[in-house]
């Protein structure tokens, strides 16, 4: 009993740095999948048809430069949800179906996640295959891999867009 004592904490860690070990390799494997899909130049294609797509209010709440664009400037404006509530609706509207609610401005990570949420019941109206959905910690991580899966599901919308006629068209290329 007490050798079973003393090696339970010592399985325990190995397993813990196994666990670690394995998501920092899946972790580093997003982030080679976002260089590429950068490399493609997929990235900056969805900022132009998002800044194409959406009027920029006189407050300025969606106003990314092309010339600094980097993923955490993307990700910190779309990390609370409502700027892609905002993307859906305007897609849907086109689309003559139904918008999705979103509060404006959420302050609690419930209001982030329920904006995420709606974001999500949007690309599902539209037509947008469930396994490109967003999790909320795709965007409030801030981790580069974890935002290769936003990258893949606005990749996706474009395209699906695209089918649809929509103007401004999406100018990223097809990916496989």
């Amino acid at each position: 009993m007490f050798f079973i004592s003393r090696a339970l904490p010592l399985m325990m860690a190995i397993i813990v740095s196994t666990e670690t070990g394995a998501a920092d390799q899946s972790e580093a494997k997003m982030e080679e999948q976002y260089d590429k899909l950068e490399a493609k130049g997929i990235p900056k294609h969805i900022m132009v048809w998002m800044n194409g797509t959406m009027e920029i209010d006189e407050n300025g709440a969606y106003t990314p430069s092309e010339k600094s664009f980097d993923w955490k400037t993307l990700c910190s404006l779309l990390k609370d949800g409502h700027v892609l509530c905002r993307f859906i609706n305007i897609l849907l509207e086109a689309a003559e179906k139904e918008t999705v609610k979103c509060q404006k401005n959420p302050t609690s990570m419930f209001a982030i996640m329920t904006n995420i949420e709606s974001f999500n019941k949007g690309c599902e109206q539209y037509g947008l295959d469930r396994k490109y959905f967003l999790r909320s910690e795709d965007l409030w991580e801030l981790r580069k891999g974890s935002f290769c899966n936003v990258i893949n599901c606005l990749h996706n919308l474009g395209l699906l867009a695209n089918s649809r006629s929509f103007i401004p068209k999406y100018t990223g290329e097809v990916t496989n």
